[in-house]
């Protein structure tokens, strides 16, 4: 399988409010940067963070000038 040639790729994390504050979790997801778009793309998430984590390690390859290999939460 071909990864998806990016600029960077980056997981995010966001709190989701459930029925009251006890239910709160994050839910993450990679924000991504496809090579020749000028514009992110965010998908790929997941409640387990381990899961978003092996996708970004198996489905991206990250290419050319702007690297980001940090992680954003």
């Amino acid at each position: 399988m071909e990864k998806i040639k990016v600029e960077y790729a980056e997981i995010i994390s966001r709190k989701l409010n459930g029925k009251n504050r006890a239910h709160s979790c994050n839910y993450y997801e990679i924000k991504y940067r496809q090579v020749g778009k000028d514009y992110d793309n965010i998908g790929f998430g997941s409640y387990y963070r381990k899961f978003v984590e092996e996708w970004k390690e198996l489905y991206f390859e990250i290419v050319g000038n702007k690297e980001n290999d940090h992680d954003v939460i």
